[in-house]
């Protein structure tokens, strides 16, 4: 499947003929392969961590706290805990996190939306709690990604 992508996109950069559409595309074929390797690992997971991770990706945006995703699958919070760092190999929140400054990439890189504004559009309450989480996932501050271009 990945080799099928990879041809796929080995012709799209062929046709591509400047170097802002050449950036642009990198990250549709990043997050082309991030869902691949994302349904791949889905693949083995168990129905509850589907539920879970499905859940946290549609709403990545939300406020995504353990307690709702306990009440969402109806276990409890040390239950839930233990099982998905046990299947997934990472704790639920920092799962949570790690997907939104993931997700939030796209936004510090590709539009003007300011640092704050991208903090409170993926429910994080303090910019600077979002800064600090986005340099631990992500290595270097927001600022500092959106300098990188």
């Amino acid at each position: 499947d990945a080799f099928s992508h990879s041809d796929v996109h080995i012709l799209e950069i062929e046709a591509l003929n400047n170097l802002y559409l050449l950036k642009k595309y990198e990250y549709i074929m990043l997050e082309d392969y991030f869902q691949l390797i994302e349904k791949y690992r889905q693949e083995h997971y168990s129905p509850l961590t589907i539920k879970i991770v499905q859940h946290i990706h549609e709403n990545i945006t939300d406020r995504i706290t353990l307690n709702s995703i306990s009440a969402l699958v109806n276990r409890s919070t040390a239950y839930i805990s233990m099982f998905f760092k046990h299947e997934v190999g990472i704790g639920l929140m920092d799962y949570i996190n790690l997907n939104k400054a993931e997700e939030s990439k796209y936004f510090i890189k590709y539009t003007n939306t300011s640092i704050a504004e991208i903090a409170y559009l993926f429910s994080y309450c303090n910019p600077a709690y979002f800064s600090n989480i986005f340099k631990k996932y992500i290595g270097m501050t927001p600022s500092e990604f959106r300098m990188s271009k």
